[in-house]
């Protein structure tokens, strides 16, 4: 029984995902920031100054659509691209101050209305929740054929 309650809780990973992504992008209409910017952006925000091929590794996304988001948040003036002093060739890629000020925004307003849903669990269960998921992902990641 456990197991089908594990298929099943797994099953609702999709709808959840997609909901999530429509709920970001409506709550996003007005910043001018896409679901994909955002992403980078925050990325970004948390780690400081990186290349494209380590955010395309922290986001797990294909290469072409991490490029693209760069390109669009350069032209949007939220990322400027600096010189990588590892390579002379390659970009590291950073936070203006706009796109600075358009992350922590964004983050503020999430995190006020995530503190409506959150009254809606206790500590205990959310924290477990956050488990589950770092084990799926663990598990999955694990079990991909290269």
């Amino acid at each position: 029984m456990q197991t089908e309650n594990l298929y099943r809780a797994i099953q609702l990973t999709r709808p959840l995902l997609r909901r999530i992504s429509a709920y970001v992008e409506q709550e996003l209409t007005d910043t001018g920031v896409s679901v994909g910017q955002r992403a980078v952006l925050e990325v970004l925000y948390n780690q400081g100054p990186l290349t494209a091929p380590q955010l395309t590794r922290m986001l797990e996304l294909k290469r072409q659509f991490v490029a693209r988001m760069l390109s669009e948040a350069s032209d949007a003036g939220l990322v400027e691209q600096l010189p990588n002093p590892d390579h002379a060739r390659a970009h590291m890629h950073v936070l203006t101050n706009a796109g600075h000020a358009a992350i922590e925004t964004i983050r503020d307003h999430e995190m006020t209305r995530l503190s409506e849903l959150e009254k809606q669990f206790s500590a205990d269960e959310i924290e477990a929740h956050f488990k589950v998921q770092q084990k799926l992902i663990s598990w999955f990641s694990q079990n991909l054929k290269s």
